[in-house]
C-alpha cells in the first residue's frame, strides 16, 4: 500500500491547499490524493462533475449550492455523485488515503472557446477565502 501511494504521489502535481493533483485529461477525467490532514478547501467549478472514491479510503463531500446552507455525504466508490455547475464544495479523507476521480462535464460539439465556455482545467476553479464556510453572508 505504501508503495502504491509513494507512485500516485510521484505521478500528480503537489496542490498549495494540501494533497495532490492530476489535471483534468481531453475526456474531463481528473483526480486528487487527499492523505492524513489533506483536504480539499472550498471551491467550485464552472462546470459540472461526477465524484467518487477510485481507490484507498472512504472520503467525505461537503457542498453548499446556494453558500448558505451545506450538505455532507460519504463518496461512493464507483460514479453516482453528481456536483452541479457553480456549487461550492470540499472534500475531506476519512483514512489514510484517498483517490478521488472527477469526470467533468464537458462542453457539447459546436461550444468551447468560441462560445465562450470555460475550459475544463483544476485552475478554472473559484477558490473561497481561507475563513468561508456556508452559512449567512452579509445579510443573505
Amino acid at each position: 500500500m505504501e508503495e502504491r501511494l509513494t507512485s500516485l504521489r510521484a505521478s500528480m502535481l503537489p496542490s498549495l491547499t494540501g494533497g495532490h493533483w492530476r489535471e483534468f485529461d481531453g475526456a474531463g477525467l481528473g483526480q486528487i490524493l487527499l492523505g492524513p490532514g489533506d483536504w480539499l478547501p472550498w471551491l467550485s467549478w464552472p462546470f459540472a462533475l461526477d465524484m467518487w472514491v477510485e481507490e484507498g479510503d472512504i472520503a467525505v463531500l461537503t457542498t453548499s449550492a446556494d453558500g448558505v446552507s451545506a450538505t455532507a455525504h460519504h463518496l461512493p466508490f464507483e460514479p453516482g455523485v453528481r456536483i452541479a455547475e457553480e456549487t461550492d464544495l470540499t472534500v475531506e479523507s476519512l483514512g489514510r488515503w484517498s483517490l478521488i476521480s472527477l469526470r467533468a462535464t464537458l462542453p457539447t460539439p459546436g461550444e468551447g472557446a468560441q462560445s465562450g465556455a470555460v475550459p475544463v482545467r483544476f485552475d478554472s476553479e473559484l477558490l473561497r477565502g481561507e475563513d468561508w464556510f456556508p452559512g449567512p453572508h452579509n445579510g443573505n
